[in-house]
């Protein structure tokens, strides 16, 4: 018996009624067009029907069954049909669509996503037989997915005039903002982290990197936003411990994450960490402690993260990753640092415009500026750690003075002068922004205690 193949999924009327209506009002190109490309049409012959129609209308011509014919070859369409006959029949189809013009895009569209999605599982059979590395099989599927669903959902909507682009701009809910509740930060940013934006957060050992990433991510989960913390460096143990330290820290009676992770938390404060970690339980806040990760190890997880958040009718606000520097790369450029963290900036940028939030990525910077009198750091300590900064959107330089204090010889020794400038730098941390798409290049002056693993506003820094 012999069995047919099967037909991928298609529907020739809807593609031959839109067709049609277009030869008869040249005015719908517009429309069909912004929401479908040739490629989306199951029948050759129509994909290219689309394609000639629009060179002959957006050069200012009209596109009729007479002017398309000279743009085709002779060529038999069907049995005893030539192309102007069909042509003719088109216009006839076209006559029948009315009103249903959006019904009829979208039945197109559907089918044009789901023969995708076939040809996606077949890619997936043949990286099988072919021996592609899982990693990489799963890093490209991710990727076809995402052009896929993007495809189905919003085709068109970055490309177009300007009455066709407007409401995206005037339309909130098209970029998602998720504010830090840092004052001076947000207003740098423009009222938050911004979705399909990268920001670098750098410093050297000892400047609050960490301190900062985990209380913006307690922060940003508080006020809304999903957010992901992909923590290289530290495990999910200490993690938690600094989260629940930041939450206690503006309490009463704060508590060190130290003595938090070494379990020296005294008896009258054990129920208050609880409470506290009751209190993050609630929040939209997810953590990977797993070493070793490459970017699209983290991009999957991440998006894993984004359909948890859906659940509970929240966005996937923020990823967080700390740190750059221990993000496993491809053997492309391994041994040359610099492109390796440009490769990793760029994997990052890339995500935070696919999954459509914000990117934030900790970084170190080189040893340059131990050798300086003034160990505040600058931009060009960025670039010689790596080409990161084309691809980021927000450079924030962390700077926290007392670190340089607490290990100068005059501290070791006590010197009245050395401890009153101790005394002055307490609980000092400089966000020096480097470089801003959205605000200005200034100094942001934060409250932070290491110890608490705490950052906060720092209201009448420098008195």
């Amino acid at each position: 018996m012999n069995v047919q193949p099967r037909q991928p999924p298609h529907n020739i009327e809807a593609e031959q009624a839109l067709l049609g209506a277009i030869l008869l009002r040249n005015d719908l190109y517009g429309t069909i067009s912004a929401a479908l490309s040739p490629d989306d049409f199951f029948e050759p012959l129509h994909g290219h029907i689309l394609h000639q129609a629009g060179q002959l209308i957006t050069s200012g011509r009209s596109a009729t069954p007479v002017t398309l014919k000279d743009a085709f070859p002779d060529i038999e369409v069907g049995q005893n049909v030539n192309l102007p006959q069909y042509l003719a029949r088109l216009m006839a189809a076209g006559a029948c669509l009315r009103i249903e013009i959006d019904t009829f895009i979208s039945r197109v569209r559907d089918m044009a996503s789901m023969r995708r999605m076939i040809e996606l599982g077949e890619s997936l059979a043949r990286a099988s037989d072919d021996g592609v590395p899982p990693e990489k099989a799963i890093s490209e599927a991710w990727t076809r997915i995402d052009e896929i669903r993007d495809g189905a959902r919003h085709h068109g909507r970055r490309r177009g005039s300007i009455a066709d682009l407007a409401p995206a701009l005037l339309d909130p809910d098209t970029a998602q903002v998720v504010p830090t509740g840092l004052a001076d930060l947000d207003r740098a940013l423009a009222g938050g982290l911004r979705s399909g934006r990268l920001y670098i957060l750098a410093g050297r050992p000892g400047m609050g990197k960490t301190v900062l990433g985990v209380s913006v991510a307690r922060r940003a989960a508080r006020r809304g936003g999903g957010v992901s913390i992909f923590s290289l460096e530290i495990d999910e143990r200490e993690i938690l411990a600094r989260l629940s330290a930041d939450e206690l820290s503006h309490t009463d009676r704060p508590v060190s994450y130290a003595d938090i992770v070494a379990d020296k938390v005294q008896d009258a404060d054990r129920g208050r960490v609880a409470e506290a970690i009751a209190r993050l339980s609630k929040l939209p806040l997810r953590i990977d402690a797993n070493g070793g990760l490459s970017m699209p190890e983290i991009e999957a997880s991440a998006r894993i993260d984004r359909e948890i958040f859906a659940k509970i009718n929240k966005r996937l606000g923020v990823v967080i990753v700390d740190y750059l520097g221990l993000v496993k790369v491809a053997d492309r450029y391994r041994g040359n640092k610099v492109h390796e963290l440009g490769e990793i900036a760029l994997a990052g940028k890339t995500m935070a415009k696919r999954l459509d939030c914000a990117v934030v990525m900790l970084a170190q910077l080189n040893r340059s500026v131990e050798s300086r009198d003034d160990k505040r750091p600058t931009m060009s300590d960025l670039r010689d750690s790596g080409n990161i900064e084309e691809h980021a959107d927000f450079v924030g330089l962390l700077y926290r003075p007392l670190y340089y204090i607490q290990n100068s010889a005059g501290w070791r020794d006590q010197t009245p002068e050395a401890v009153e400038q101790g005394e002055h730098a307490a609980n000092k941390l400089e966000l020096i922004v480097g470089k801003n798409r959205l605000g200005p290049t200034n100094l942001i002056r934060l409250w932070c205690d290491p110890a608490l693993s705490a950052v906060d506003n720092f209201s009448g820094y420098g008195r």
